[in-house]
């Protein structure tokens, strides 16, 4: 990009939720609020082994086009370039080994400013994070709690702190 021109399109903020259940289905449904200056469509990959259920722009369904790996989602065409479009996907997945799940987001063509990720199992099962580029909110945790507590006792400058919560799962 040269010096002085601006971005044609950003996403404000993404909202994602994954539910996923005991069998390995993963079921994502995500929300983009989106800027765009003139671009006729929203350019997003899905990743591997993922189908595009549905796809609502405003509240009404669109039928993207697909471009090489690509989805083309088409856009309504407004004067103003400060209105925000809304996006909104249905997104599904199987893992071959159900007690081993990954999970990914789709790559947008254009930088995202907020995104929130929720991670759902299904009642009586919970999640536990394994590895990759995005960690949950407070670390990883720890199945047996106890990396926690040490965690709870170095922090405070008071004893033991009576009822922490140790541990942590998604139910």
């Amino acid at each position: 990009m040269a010096q002085g021109e601006t971005i044609n399109q950003v996403v404000d903020r993404a909202s994602l939720t994954t539910r996923i259940s005991e069998e390995g289905q993963v079921l994502t449904d995500a929300r983009y609020f989106i800027k765009s200056k003139g671009a006729p469509h929203f350019r997003l990959t899905l990743p591997p082994n993922t189908r595009l259920w549905s796809v609502l722009v405003n509240g009404s369904a669109v039928v993207p086009v697909t471009d090489a790996q690509a989805n083309l989602i088409p856009l309504p065409q407004r004067a103003d370039p400060n209105s925000v479009n809304v996006l909104d996907l249905k997104l599904a997945a199987t893992s071959s080994v159900p007690r081993s799940v990954t999970v990914a987001a789709p790559i947008v063509a254009a930088p995202v400013l907020l995104t929130e990720w929720k991670l759902l199992p299904d009642t009586g099962q919970r999640l536990v994070f394994r590895d990759g580029s995005l960690t949950p909110v407070g670390g990883p945790g720890d199945v047996s709690g106890f990396a926690g507590l040490l965690r709870l006792a170095r922090e405070s400058s008071a004893p033991l702190v009576k009822n922490a919560v140790i541990g942590w799962c998604c139910c």
